[in-house]
């Protein structure tokens, strides 16, 4: 007598929650540097790669916030994982983020008063 089993084996691979990447950007003032804030919709895992004029990253981060200060003026190119088990999720691509100065604003001085003279810091805008 016989008998046959019959096994069925059922794999799913379920992507769920993909993620968003919100950046800030913060302008250097000229002779300054900058920086670049990630902030990460959901909690979990993230991978980051970020290459540019100063920088060659690739980091980690868990949930919150990823900031990467001090980089000059130029392009970066940025891109972001999420981490879902054993897969990789890009969530950010974005191969040209621009850090640039800008100094075609001239300041402008409230209740002007004579005679006063400040030296401007070289590491400071305003």
């Amino acid at each position: 007598m016989y008998k046959i089993f019959l096994i069925s084996i059922f794999v799913f691979f379920v992507k769920f929650g993909f993620g968003q990447i919100t950046v800030a950007l913060e302008q250097p003032c000229a002779g300054g540097t900058g920086s670049i804030t990630l902030t990460a919709s959901f909690d979990g895992a993230y991978l980051v790669y970020i290459t540019g004029p100063s920088t060659n990253i690739s980091d980690n981060f868990t949930s919150g916030s990823y900031v990467i200060n001090d980089l000059f003026p130029g392009t970066y190119s940025v891109r972001v994982d999420r981490i879902l088990g054993f897969y990789l999720n890009n969530i950010y691509n974005n191969p040209s983020l621009v850090l640039s100065t800008d100094n075609s604003t001239p300041p402008v001085f409230q209740n002007p008063q004579a005679n006063i003279s400040q030296f401007a810091s070289s590491t400071d805008c305003g």
